[in-house]
């Protein structure tokens, strides 16, 4: 790397380390980035200038001497935007570089989703005023979508329950916005959020299977159709056609890409739902085999992911795996809940949008 690529790369190292672990004092980044702690005073000393971080709580020490202060994040500095479709309904949500939620907001279920991505700017517009934000070169909007989606063009090549084929929504939403979109599989969104926010924080091998509930046409019971996003060295396996993690016959057969019922509400049996687990926990652990995480993150409402449901999950998949002396596999409930692609969607746009904010820097000096 030449020096200013070598700059950018450590002001963007020292960046994600805040965004990821919270507040940390000049000499913890040091350790932690292994830079030299001139070098983080420099690079802290000029984001500040810049105002993307600014000084937090004074640390508590014994040692005579300046005190030692946490750097975080300023929340002003740049905010992002998440969306995600939805068959039981769209939400969106505004989110500032602390990583908090700014304000959140749930539309009724909408078949048309190209009308509603119309009205997007609108909705988009009004928030801003109440919230006194402003839209500049780093904003960034990322849409969470159930379904294939090529990353790379913005274009939803599938998506049964959306009703979307080769649809290019990013480059529809982008003209209303004006600004970049980011189109991801709902899956990979709650993955992100899992492993910056929620249970798999700092885990480079990991599962995420999300159960989503979806209504049956009868309205008497409750249906559910399966994905799974798989994170390796820390990065999300996306696949050739971009399909990685569709869960569709052959090796998990009991999962379809259409919705599987089971029963809900008043008609709903406990003993039918805890049955469902069997199957499900079965193909999960022939995944587990063929994959070999560290961590499986699964995520559904709580009607099917009950304290009871999670441990007959659990032991069946515990029971159901090939043998492997010493093997260490944590399964744990997502906390985020379904609400965890809303907020990954969100916290991709806002890490997007402070890199490009580090970027436009350096071009300028």
């Amino acid at each position: 790397m030449n020096r200013v690529t070598a700059a950018l790369h450590n002001r963007e190292t020292v960046v994600y380390l805040i965004t990821t672990m919270g507040a940390l004092s000049q000499l913890q980044i040091a350790r932690l980035t292994q830079l030299q702690p001139s070098t983080v005073s420099y690079i802290i000393r000029e984001l500040k200038g810049r105002g993307l971080v600014r000084e937090g709580k004074t640390i508590p020490s014994d040692r005579v001497g300046p005190k030692e202060t946490l750097i975080e994040m300023n929340p002003t500095s740049v905010w992002s935007f998440g969306l995600t479709l939805d068959a039981l309904g769209n939400k969106l949500c505004l989110m500032n570089a602390a990583g908090h939620i700014i304000c959140q907001r749930t539309f009724s279920p909408e078949s048309n989703i190209p009308a509603f991505l119309d009205s997007i700017p609108l909705h988009l517009q009004e928030l801003i005023g109440q919230h006194h934000l402003e839209m500049d070169d780093t904003t960034v909007t990322t849409v969470s979508v159930p379904g294939v989606v090529n990353t790379t063009t913005g274009c939803v090549l599938n998506s049964i329950s959306l009703h979307l084929e080769n649809y290019p929504l990013a480059e529809q939403l982008s003209k209303g916005l004006r600004h970049p979109v980011i189109v991801e599989r709902n899956t990979v969104c709650g993955a992100y959020a899992e492993r910056y926010l929620g249970c798999a924080r700092g885990r480079d091998h990991f599962l995420y299977f999300l159960a989503r509930p979806q209504m049956s046409a009868d309205s008497r019971g409750r249906q559910y159709s399966f994905g799974l996003a798989m994170v390796m060295n820390g990065e999300v396996y996306h696949g050739f056609n971009s399909a990685a993690g569709e869960l569709h016959g052959g090796l998990v057969q009991p999962f379809n890409n259409e919705p599987a019922p089971f029963p809900a509400g008043p008609f709903a049996e406990p003993k039918d739902i805890a049955a469902a687990m069997l199957p499900i926990g079965k193909a999960l652990a022939t995944l587990v085999d063929l994959l070999d995480p560290e961590t499986l993150v699964v995520c559904s409402d709580e009607q099917l992911l009950t304290n009871d449901n999670l441990l007959v999950l659990r032991q069946t998949i515990l029971e159901s795996l090939i043998p492997v002396p010493g093997r260490k596999l944590e399964i744990v409930r997502s906390p985020l809940g379904i609400d965890g692609t809303l907020y990954g969607a969100a916290l991709m746009g806002l890490h997007r949008g402070l890199k490009r904010s580090l970027e436009l820097s350096a071009s300028v000096t």
